[in-house]
C-alpha cells in the first residue's frame, strides 16, 4: 500500500525518464535546436483504486501556449495497492479507461511507452530501422 506522496514521486521519476527519451530523440522541426522539455504533473485525481495523473510540459503549464503542449500524453494511473504505474490512452475519454481499469484491464505504463527502449543485441540480426523501400508506390489519381 502506498500513499499519494509516494505515488507522486513515482510519476515524477517516470516523467524524468520520458524527458530523457524525448531529448535523445531530438526534434523533427527544422532549425529547432533544443528539444528538451521538462514534464510536470498537471492534475491529480483521487479514486478508490489509486490516483490518476495528467501531465504536460512545464512551458505549457506556465504560459498556456498550445505550441508548447504535448499531444498523445495519456494520463497515468498509480495503483495504491501495488504501487505500479499503468497507462490509459487518448482514443477515448478518461472515464472509458477508468472503467476498464476497474474491470481489471491493466496496461503497465512502461509497456505502453517505454521510457528507455532496449538496445538491440550486437549479435542480433534484428533490423532497428526499416528502409523506406518497403512503402508501396504512390497511386496516381489522374486515372493513368
Amino acid at each position: 500500500m502506498i500513499d499519494l506522496s509516494t505515488a507522486r514521486e513515482r510519476v515524477k521519476d517516470y516523467l524524468l525518464r520520458m524527458e530523457r527519451q524525448m531529448s535523445a530523440f531530438g526534434s523533427a522541426l527544422q532549425g529547432y535546436k533544443d528539444p528538451h522539455h521538462r514534464l510536470v504533473i498537471l492534475k491529480e485525481y483521487d479514486y478508490e483504486f489509486g490516483w490518476v495523473f495528467s501531465y504536460n510540459t512545464e512551458q505549457y503549464v506556465a504560459t498556456g501556449d498550445r505550441s508548447y503542449a504535448l499531444a498523445g500524453n495519456a494520463p497515468i494511473i498509480v495503483d495504491r495497492a501495488d504501487g505500479q504505474l499503468y497507462g490509459t490512452g487518448t482514443a477515448y475519454p478518461l472515464d472509458h479507461f477508468i472503467a476498464e481499469y476497474r474491470r481489471g484491464v491493466r496496461r503497465r505504463a512502461e509497456q505502453i511507452a517505454s521510457p528507455e527502449p532496449p538496445l538491440p543485441d550486437s549479435g542480433s540480426s534484428a533490423q532497428v530501422h526499416r528502409p523506406l523501400d518497403w512503402l508501396p508506390a504512390p497511386v496516381s489519381r489522374s486515372g493513368r
